[in-house]
């Protein structure tokens, strides 16, 4: 083990509370000196990805209102269904998605 740290994600709200899962993840050193990464940090199935600061479950909810919003006009209504979401984050949800799936 490499070390730990504490990372903060974003969750979709629970009765009306904005959610915040706090987890505490270790980092890992690759013994393998071939591998061009010198360590890693586990990851939760289903919780969390690499570098994400919000949940899959969030990142749902938030990728209608960017399709359709985006920018300013989404962040409105995300704030009316409890949801802190910058401007610049729907942004870059919509710049995320493919476009097939954005023309759908």
């Amino acid at each position: 083990m490499h070390g730990r740290y504490a990372r903060r994600l974003a969750d979709a709200p629970l009765d009306g509370a904005f959610g915040v899962i706090e987890l505490a993840v270790c980092r890992f050193k690759y013994l393998n000196s071939l591998c061009p990464a010198v360590t890693f940090a586990e990851q939760v199935p289903g919780l969390t990805s690499p570098h994400a600061r919000c949940t899959a479950l969030l990142r749902s909810a938030l990728e209608p209102i960017a399709l359709c919003l985006a920018g300013r006009p989404g962040a409105r209504p995300a704030a009316a269904l409890k949801i802190r979401v910058a401007k610049d984050t729907l942004l870059n949800l919509l710049r995320a998605t493919p476009l097939g799936q954005a023309a759908a």
